[in-house]
């Protein structure tokens, strides 16, 4: 995530239909620095931008639900998540924000919760060139700097 100004840093996480919340969590807990007790969050000085590709591919359980989405939901809503190693304990999570990208549903892809997409804007639009894309998105990502 190059071109990124000095005050943020990147991460990228690609979900597959083999993505477990397990999975999620080991990894960003792993770029994530501990803070004070039971809080993680970017290094200090920092903000994390973690981006997530396919967001929509892990598979739904039998209930519906799908994990790893459940996992982000509860760090949007609740400001981190819950642990279960060594008793259950909550971790709160700082200075992070989340960048989102997903198809449209089907050939593997499933729909996303209400639940999950109300803490988000979605961007939409039609196939266009790339050059059309870049001016759009650089124009959306530097005007707020």
């Amino acid at each position: 995530m190059g071109g990124l100004p000095e005050k943020f840093q990147g991460i990228s996480f690609t979900f597959s239909a083999q993505t477990t919340a397990g999975m999620l969590h080991n990894s960003l807990m792993s770029k994530l620095d501990k803070r004070r007790s039971h809080i993680y969050g970017a290094p200090t000085g920092k903000q994390l931008i973690c981006f997530v590709d396919d967001t929509n591919l892990p598979v739904r359980e039998s209930s519906g639900a799908q994990p790893p989405i459940e996992l982000l939901r509860q760090y949007l809503g609740h400001g981190g998540f819950y642990q279960v190693h060594n008793g259950v304990k909550f971790t709160g999570i700082i200075d992070v924000s989340l960048a989102l990208a997903m198809g449209p549903v089907g050939g593997g892809r499933n729909a996303i919760s209400n639940r999950f997409l109300r803490y988000f804007n979605m961007v939409s639009f039609p196939e266009m060139s790339d050059q059309s894309k870049r001016t759009i998105l650089n124009t959306i990502l530097l005007g707020g700097f």
